[in-house]
């Protein structure tokens, strides 16, 4: 069972959700005092709802203590890798026949011992798994001998991250441990450090209290559209006061505590007169810690779903102003958005942005409803990047429930007609 708090633990929640409300009492009134003719009934009853939103998650969450039972960490999270390096290698197939997505000839770290974005969305999909056997067999199963866990934090702990090292000319020492032509050569080494996105409850409070803020202005900008009439600068500075004023920026040590964990790799690598490459990714709430660490420390990072920055990046920056910058995100990451996923929509994206399709099997539409539940999951995204991309190690693919590989792999999917205006004919 999942446990009940003490009554010692639920002060920390009943502060946050009192500052909360106060915060949100003094920024209705700064907006009434500025903009008056944006309050009304309409504004206030927005309001009221936030905050009672606001009760439900605060004091609802502080009767757990976000831990798993200990018979659900037994075994693994995952029953099969999401591709295996040893197999018949379905992923081969014609991608001539593609238009393929840019980051399908993109590739991190360095030269000799490059990722892809499919490799990326593996380990990000890896950094799930909960138990150091489980996350080796994974990394086996997916990347052959070459891939190597070098370290990881427990499962509970925010951010949670595996560190993988990939020698120069892995990807030609598939299956076995004897060495293939070309394969461990002399290079330089990359270094993947994957974020695991939200899993657990203590992960599911850190989005809510990171992002509700921007999100409720964006959902109610029909009715009060402060994003679009105040400036930019503005708001950030708005959103840092509240942050700051509400919860005393504690959430910096966050990404302050990845920011020193890869510091300390790094340095590692240099003391061992190693030129090793970095990179970062990381899904959904872990993608959105993996960018803001790869803005400071200037790493090109792959991240997925992850929530935009441009609101919230003064805050995040905290007292080094600027270190999570438009100009740091632009030239250092890269998001995938799914279409139909509101999570990579939170906010504003300043990086790179690699848009992705969304379909059900057989390019039957997603409902709208149901859109974030089925277009999130990093397994959806991997398996549109590999349907569009391929995959140069013909790894076999784990994609039957989202891809039909008898006539979906590489082909663009036909654009149908207005039904109300013309016959619904394919094209």
């Amino acid at each position: 069972m999942i446990r009940i708090r003490d009554q010692e633990n639920m002060a920390p929640w009943l502060l946050t959700a009192l500052f909360m409300g106060m915060a949100a009492y003094h920024t209705s009134k700064v907006v009434q005092t500025y903009f008056p003719n944006l309050i009304g009934n309409t504004f206030r009853a927005c309001l009221i709802f936030f905050c009672l939103v606001q009760l439900f998650l605060f004091f609802g969450g502080s009767q757990y203590d976000g831990k798993p039972d200990a018979d659900k960490q037994s075994g693994p999270i995952w029953s099969r890798p999401l591709m295996t390096v040893n197999g018949p290698g379905n992923g081969v197939w014609n991608t001539t026949q593609a238009e393929p997505y840019p980051i399908c000839s993109m590739s991190w770290g360095d030269s000799d011992s490059s990722v892809s974005a499919l490799d990326l969305a593996a380990l990000s999909y890896i950094a799930y798994e909960k138990q150091q056997d489980d996350i080796k067999n994974l990394l086996k199963e997916t990347f052959g001998p070459e891939a190597q866990l070098e370290n990881f934090t427990d499962y509970n702990e925010i951010p949670r991250w595996i560190a993988v090292r990939f020698k120069p000319g892995w990807k030609n020492r598939k299956g076995s441990d004897d060495k293939r032509s070309g394969g461990g050569g002399k290079g330089v080494d990359t270094v993947v450090v994957a974020v695991k996105g939200t899993s657990t409850f203590k992960d599911g409070y850190l989005d809510t209290d990171l992002f509700t803020t921007i999100k409720v202005l964006q959902f109610f900008g029909g009715i009060a559209p402060v994003l679009k009439i105040l400036p930019v600068d503005m708001v950030q500075w708005m959103l840092m006061m509240v942050k700051f004023g509400t919860g005393g920026g504690k959430e910096l040590e966050i990404w302050k505590k990845l920011e020193s964990n890869v510091t300390e790799l790094r340095k590692a690598e240099e003391d061992h007169q190693r030129s090793t490459k970095f990179v970062l990714t990381g899904h959904s709430l872990g993608g959105g810690i993996a960018q803001i660490v790869a803005a400071e420390l200037g790493i090109k990072a792959l991240v997925w779903s992850a929530p935009g920055t441009l609101y919230s990046q003064s805050f995040f920056s905290g007292d080094r102003t600027g270190v999570v910058s438009e100009e740091r995100m632009q030239r250092n990451v890269v998001v995938v958005m799914p279409d139909n996923d509101d999570v990579p929509r939170v906010d504003v994206q300043e990086s790179v942005v690699q848009r992705i399709q969304c379909f059900r099997i057989n390019h039957e539409a997603t409902h709208y409803m149901t859109g974030t539940t089925e277009c999130h999951p990093i397994v959806k995204s991997a398996c549109e990047v590999w349907r569009v991309c391929g995959d140069p190690m013909h790894r076999d693919f784990n994609c039957s429930k989202y891809v039909n590989s008898t006539h979906e792999l590489g082909k663009l999917y036909p654009v149908e007609k207005h039904p109300l205006l013309e016959s619904n004919q394919k094209y």
